[in-house]
């Protein structure tokens, strides 16, 4: 009788569960083995309860949140219905922005621990997201092909090849959180390490935060050449505005964005003040940015929903508005509340420090 399971069985297991979960699960499902059907069922067991534990435990609800409420509107979901509309663009795009949302969760489930925001993990959400997308619009027209459903629930190429305008977003808005736990309280002798790695990590998020928003002002300038190729008519204010707005970012962190290094023979009570005054600076500057980067959903919205007659009994389309609005900057509120608090923790362990 076999003792242990098939090494081939016990790889792909060890795939499929969340990473500081895998040796203690595989260890508990060895000493209970009795066949490779009663591992495979073992493990398909407790997998949804890990996976679901994980979410819960690493997630951030307001970075999901304002991911999702990103791509739905990229998608178009909050587009205007025109009277020849068999189908609404809310529910065209609610299923793709339903099936990115849970490969972004999925994501985080089996994301790496390092906070040091490595580049793979810019590739890991992108994927995550044309993954869900591209699932959804598969099984849309796979219904369209049994006839279960019309021709015109399939999103339009525009939607999709607008929807990559929102992956660098989504992006920074996770970008943002590498700061977010800076490690265990520091000993006075490796303060100005952890200061130095500091700035290293400031550094490699402002880098490829820039390159994001050259990316939207890329993606942006594709589009104005293709308009102006099509109709040549008059552009959006809203197009102008993010193009300006994001020059201005990738000045501005150019020039500002950085830490400054520290003196020459710096000592330990010099390094803790410029260590706390950075640390809150930098959250300062990441505030700022969230409300930036999503400032175009602002306008979109203000224009799509706010711009209309308030003439009718009951204006339900500016009220629906308002109430979009408000729940965005609920969600972007929640975010840097949640980054503000990881930041006064880190602030007090570095205030902890007895200096002499």
């Amino acid at each position: 009788m076999t003792t242990a399971p098939p090494p081939l069985l016990v790889a792909v297991v060890e795939r499929l569960l969340p990473p500081d979960a895998r040796e203690a699960v595989l260890g508990d499902l060895w000493e209970r083995y009795r066949s490779p059907m009663h591992f495979a069922a073992q493990a398909g067991a407790v997998l949804p309860f890990l996976v679901f534990a994980r979410v819960l435990r690493r997630s951030s609800w307001s970075i999901l949140g304002l991911q999702a409420f990103l791509l739905f509107a990229c998608l178009g979901g909050f587009a205007l219905p025109r009277g020849d509309a068999a189908v609404p663009m809310w529910a065209r795009a609610a299923l793709p922005t339903l099936c990115a949302f849970l490969a972004l969760v999925w994501h985080d489930a089996y994301r790496g621990t390092r906070t040091d925001g490595p580049p793979h993990a810019i590739w890991g959400e992108a994927v995550a997201v044309i993954l869900g997308i591209g699932l959804s619009q598969m099984l849309t027209i796979a219904l369209v092909a049994m006839a279960e459903l019309p021709a015109r629930w399939v999103l339009p190429l525009p939607a999709l090849l607008t929807a990559v305008g929102a992956l660098p977003a989504i992006y920074v808005l996770r970008a943002g959180s590498w700061l977010k736990v800076a490690g265990q309280p520091s000993a006075r002798a490796d303060l100005a390490e952890d200061y130095e790695r500091f700035r290293t990590r400031v550094r490699r998020r402002n880098r490829l935060e820039v390159c994001a928003m050259l990316a939207v002002m890329l993606i942006a300038g594709l589009a104005l050449v293709r308009y102006f190729l099509v109709s040549g008519g008059p552009v959006s204010a809203i197009i102008w505005l993010t193009q300006a707005q994001f020059a201005i970012l990738c000045v501005y962190l150019a020039t500002r964005g950085s830490a400054p290094a520290l003196p020459p023979q710096a000592s330990i009570a010099e390094v803790h003040q410029l260590f706390r005054s950075q640390l809150l600076r930098q959250h300062r500057l990441r505030r700022m940015l969230t409300w930036w980067w999503l400032a175009p959903l602002f306008f979109g919205l203000a224009r799509d929903l706010l711009t209309v007659p308030w003439t009718e009994p009951l204006p339900a389309r500016p009220i629906f508005g308002i109430v979009l609005m408000l729940t965005l900057a609920a969600c972007i509120h929640a975010l840097n509340e949640e980054r503000a608090n990881a930041v006064r923790r880190r602030v007090d362990e570095l205030g902890a420090l007895a200096l002499p």
